[in-house]
């Protein structure tokens, strides 16, 4: 393969794309699904190009980012990005560098800055061929738990945009609850709306047509992932999560989806350990930075507090606008 006989277009088909990522031999996350561009757009005003390398004709590589000030980010808001190409590792190195210049953050899962964060894992679940073998994968421990939720009569609904309103509504206060700021409402209805390749679907766990959990799953190549998961605190002794999360995978399995993912999560976190309970697998994700961003833990963690007291009307107001920047 030789490099002068490669070129670089942003204006993509996108069949072309999604026919050379149906048979790429590594793990294709949702985030590089094609139509997260106009998504990212709309919600955000992020200039996003998705990139298309050929050698002749021959579809070899596609690599999506977005501009941000300067800076060339792969995949804002989501767990993914960086190039996937059949070809070279200095091929691939020379196509990436002259893509996303000297200043970047590209998530990866492979590092190639000297400047990486590599605090962040993915828990995946390689899913099995039916519902039944999928279940008795499990510890028993964990099928007692998700039986328990069962019996207190957890039930699950599974939708589209009708229950975005819902799912939102738990999603903002447990972010609230979390400290951390929200992302916008416009952002989720985009989802829903502008979707395509792939299903976008929200599970409401509720008793007594009283809601508490909710989730939204994005599916794309044979990858579905939970990217937004919530619940109540106080409805937690029910195990209203553990039966929404078993939902989710049923949905998979029946699918016939290859791999479930639970999304990332930071090393020694509670949330790790919840995952793990799901006998998952983990692989390293790296954010290759050209500078490592500037954070003050104790800041953030005063910061972190303040947030969670505040009243839901004003996190749900105020929220998208930090939340935008948090990428």
């Amino acid at each position: 393969m030789e490099k002068n006989k490669l070129s670089i277009t942003k204006e993509i088909k996108a069949v072309e794309w999604n026919e050379f990522l149906k048979t790429y031999p590594e793990m294709v996350t949702i985030a590089h699904n094609p139509s997260i561009k106009n998504i990212l757009e709309k919600s955000f005003g992020f200039e996003t190009t998705n990139y298309l390398i050929k050698d002749e004709n021959e579809v070899i590589g596609v690599f999506p980012v977005s501009h941000i000030k300067g800076k060339v980010v792969s995949v804002p808001h989501f767990s993914y990005g960086d190039i996937l190409i059949s070809a070279t590792d200095e091929i691939k190195n020379k196509i990436r560098e002259d893509i996303i210049g000297r200043n970047f953050e590209v998530r990866s899962f492979e590092q190639f800055s000297s400047k990486a964060d590599n605090t962040k894992v993915i828990c995946y679940l390689p899913l099995q061929q039916n519902e039944e073998a999928q279940w008795d994968f499990w510890k028993s421990k964990l099928r007692s738990q998700i039986r328990k939720g069962i019996k207190n009569k957890i039930i699950v609904k599974k939708g589209g945009i009708e229950y975005l309103e819902e799912f939102y509504e738990i999603y903002a206060r447990n972010m609230r609850d979390l400290g951390s700021p929200v992302l916008s409402y416009q952002f989720f209805e985009n989802i829903m709306k502008l979707y395509v390749y792939g299903k976008a679907e929200i599970f409401i766990a509720q008793k007594n047509n009283i809601n508490m959990a909710a989730s939204l799953v994005l599916t794309y190549q044979g990858f579905a992932e939970v990217c937004w998961a919530s619940s109540l605190r106080e409805y937690n002794r029910l195990n209203p999560n553990l039966v929404m999360y078993w939902e989710m995978i049923k949905f998979s399995v029946n699918q016939n989806l290859q791999v479930f993912s639970f999304g990332r999560s930071s090393k020694d976190s509670t949330t790790l350990k919840f995952k793990e309970q799901w006998s998952p697998e983990v692989k390293q994700l790296y954010f290759n930075y050209s500078e490592l961003p500037k954070f003050n833990i104790k800041k953030a963690q005063i910061l972190s507090k303040i947030w969670s007291k505040l009243p839901l009307a004003i996190t749900n107001k105020l929220g998208p606008h930090f939340a935008k920047k948090i990428y």
